[in-house]
């Protein structure tokens, strides 16, 4: 947490090269919240970490975890994850989104969902407490660009809302002023921060 902000880091730039060692890199410079992707190479192109690994790697530098499962349906593989992870993201348009919501919240878990760029948000209704991700690049296409349409779909949100709304995808140091006026509490930072000469630095500026 950083003056209000949920601030987690995203391992999959990393994910073929010695995650483990960028971990501890990353530790050591303050990181405290670690964001595990994982996919099932159909809702989202193959990548990330497994259950095990993922679990392996935070026990061995510490601090808190979350797991992003981009995948058609979640409820076969959400225990491994529940077993180590504060929090649980799903997407919204997979068919059993709200079973495994509530599978989450069984778990003692916080559920959250993830919306992708081309789903509309007409229509969508959540609960206000409920962690919203907003993707602003399509899932699984780690390294793209942030969408320019992210801020005005962040900003189309209720400011009733009381979750944290997050966005995920693309975050440059230059792009979080304007995510955060936009209303966005909650940031999945990767290769910005992984690929950042000195993390430490790049932490302070934030």
């Amino acid at each position: 947490m950083i003056d209000g902000l949920r601030l987690s880091c995203s391992l999959w730039a990393v994910a073929h090269d010695d995650p483990l060692a960028h971990a501890k890199r990353l530790a050591k410079a303050g990181v405290k919240l670690w964001h595990w992707d994982h996919t099932d190479g159909v809702f989202a192109a193959t990548g990330g970490f497994s259950a095990r690994d993922a679990t392996a790697i935070t026990q061995s530098v510490g601090g808190q975890a979350e797991a992003h499962l981009m995948m058609m349906s979640a409820k076969a593989e959400v225990d491994a994850w529940c077993d180590f992870c504060e929090r649980v993201v799903i997407p919204i348009e997979t068919t059993d989104c709200q079973t495994v919501l509530r599978h989450i919240e069984r778990r003692g878990v916080q559920p959250a969902v993830a919306v992708s760029p081309d789903t509309p948000l007409i229509g969508v209704s959540l609960s206000q407490e409920l962690p919203v991700l907003v993707m602003s690049v399509v899932p699984g296409q780690a390294g793209s660009p942030l969408l320019p349409s992210t801020y005005q779909r962040l900003a189309a949100w209720p400011a009733a809302r009381t979750g944290y709304l997050g966005v995920d995808g693309g975050i440059t140091l230059a792009a979080i002023p304007g995510l955060r006026q936009a209303g966005a509490t909650w940031l999945v930072v990767g290769s910005s921060l992984t690929g950042a000469p000195d993390a430490a630095q790049w932490l302070q500026a934030v």
